[in-house]
């Protein structure tokens, strides 16, 4: 008999590169504040506010709240949000401590510092928020929560609209425009579907502690690598702008962190490899 998993978020780009994936082995409850426009015999869809449907979850996976930095940068209330949406599945999992809790967090929380081995909050900014989340979850250590920092996901179904890099990126080559971007190589992690897929079904079949973990790609690969791709094979116009006060900034902290050492897991893709499958099915070729 199938176990069934419930969803949150099922909108957002990293729900739409999981359930795939997920609905070929298991049932799906999934739920959106939006309109869920997916007919399957193993889902079943529901409004955010009518969460949750069914006792009989084996796992929780949160993907739910505004993942635009373009929104993080104008939404007054995020803090409620996130919160809100984690009290729900609390309140919801301590009544059934065998449910396993993924929770999407983000690989930028690192780059705040940690006093006395505790992370900080300082403001409830979307960064700061996520903070505050991975603190609460760390406190319940009866429950099985466990929190994946992302440092960067790629998928077929990213918003062009929205305000990341390759979203950017991807939206000047569709509109055959020239992308500005400023003089500073960062290094870039990018995770994708099956490998994020691959990481929390292990969660899901094997019993650890509640924790935190940071997931990244097989290799990382930086800013001008992407945009040197893309010019090749897509034509993509960019002009490099030397900004004065350009942060210089970059995510060297990444090569020496990996996934906590009593969980194996190797990644298939690396960060460019991603980039590259991933693209063929935004445009055909």
């Amino acid at each position: 008999m199938m176990k069934r998993i419930l969803i949150l978020g099922a909108n957002s780009q990293i729900a739409k590169s999981l359930i795939p994936l997920f609905k070929k082995n298991f049932l799906l409850d999934l739920y959106s504040r939006k309109k869920i426009n997916l007919k399957d015999k193993n889902i079943n869809t529901y409004k955010l506010n009518e969460f949750p449907q069914n006792k009989n979850i084996i796992a929780v996976i949160n993907c739910a709240g505004p993942g635009d930095p373009k929104i993080h940068r104008n939404k007054k209330n995020i803090f409620k949000i996130f919160d809100t949406i984690d009290n729900n599945i609390l309140k919801y999992i301590q009544d059934n401590q065998k449910i396993k809790y993924i929770n999407i967090s983000t690989g930028i929380v690192l780059n705040i510092k940690k006093t006395n081995n505790m992370l900080t909050k300082t403001n409830f900014d979307y960064v700061n928020t996520k903070l505050y989340l991975e603190r609460k979850h760390r406190l319940l250590k009866n429950l099985k929560i466990y929190d994946l920092r992302v440092f960067g996901f790629f998928s077929r179904y990213i918003n062009l609209n929205a305000g990341f890099f390759l979203s950017q990126v991807l939206k000047s080559i569709k509109k055959n425009k020239t992308l500005l971007v400023d003089s500073v190589n960062n290094s870039r992690d990018y995770i994708g579907g099956y490998d994020l897929y691959k990481f929390i079904k292990k969660l899901i079949n094997k019993n650890f502690s509640n924790g935190a973990f940071n997931l990244l790609s097989k290799k990382k690969t930086n800013k001008f690598d992407i945009l040197k791709f893309y010019k090749k094979k897509y034509k993509l116009h960019f002009i490099i702008q030397n900004e004065k006060n350009s942060s210089k900034a970059n995510n060297k902290s990444l090569v020496n962190l990996n996934i906590k050492k009593n969980i194996h897991f190797k990644p298939k893709y690396d960060s460019l490899k991603l980039i590259k499958e991933e693209t063929k099915h935004i445009y055909n070729f």
